[in-house]
């Protein structure tokens, strides 16, 4: 697949916006910087201050968020060591970030955390019934706290908003609800898997994804994370962006 590298696209975004309209999503390279220099981080700041308004979510981090590699988190979780399932970052926030930047500095050594894509369904593209299932704010969870830029905490929720369509999901909705609404995510979940994409990022790539368009997870990293001494363990960068105005209000199909 193309890889488009970032400082040439920071001057033209033609071919990232062609990519974000085409599939959802966008592979990027910062050339010959070295992965885990300063750098390459500067390179990737230009493209996306050029392609939209980078925001701040986590308190803690006013830019890039690390996301190594942690043995003692659940494996599910964001720095875990197992299969995180499809989802929208923010999921139960008011307004999630459109925009997803994940760059890969460090490769696991192990050669595992493939990232996962699938495209967002349309509500033509689902089982009326299925539909209205999942048009119904009965969905939930966990608890937006400690965020900025990303509104306040909306559980419940609907997967399918009914009156835009947009789209909001995560694969652990699957532990936590009963009945018709159990079988609506279970039929979803089983059409995002059969359409799931595997990218393996190399060191010095990155992908952004649009999530009015796709949601994302990360494959299990190699056995033997113990072994691998901390500072050799995967390591990604991640920042958030939103649409420049007018734009950002647009959802293109």
């Amino acid at each position: 697949m193309e890889t488009i590298n970032a400082e040439k696209a920071a001057a033209d975004a033609e071919p990232v916006l062609a990519a974000l309209q085409a599939r959802g999503y966008a592979l990027l390279d910062v050339g010959g910087v070295a992965p885990e220099s300063p750098q390459a981080l500067e390179v990737l700041d230009a493209f996306l201050s050029a392609l939209a308004d980078p925001i701040q979510v986590f308190a803690r981090y006013s830019t890039w968020r690390p996301i190594g590699v942690d043995l003692s988190r659940e494996p599910h979780r964001s720095e875990g060591t197992g299969h995180s399932p499809l989802h929208t970052d923010f999921v139960n926030a008011e307004d999630p970030p459109e925009y997803v930047l994940l760059y890969c500095a460090r490769a696991d050594p192990a050669g595992g955390g493939d990232s996962l894509v699938a495209r967002a369904p349309h509500r033509g593209d689902l089982p009326p019934g299925i539909a209205e299932v999942l048009s119904r704010k009965v969905y939930s969870h966990g608890q937006v706290t400690d965020l900025l830029n990303v509104g306040r905490d909306v559980n419940p929720f609907a997967v399918l908003d009914p009156q835009d369509g947009a789209f909001r999901y995560t694969g652990q909705l699957l532990g936590s609800c009963a009945g018709e609404e159990y079988e609506a995510i279970r039929f979803l979940d089983g059409l995002l898997r059969d359409s799931t994409v595997r990218l393996t990022l190399r060191e010095g790539q990155a992908i952004l994804l649009d999530q009015r368009r796709v949601v994302h997870g990360r494959g299990t990293l190699g056995a033997g994370q113990e072994s691998i001494p901390q500072p050799l363990r995967r390591l990604l960068w991640q920042r958030f962006a939103r649409p420049h105005a007018p734009e950002r209000m647009k959802i293109q199909t």
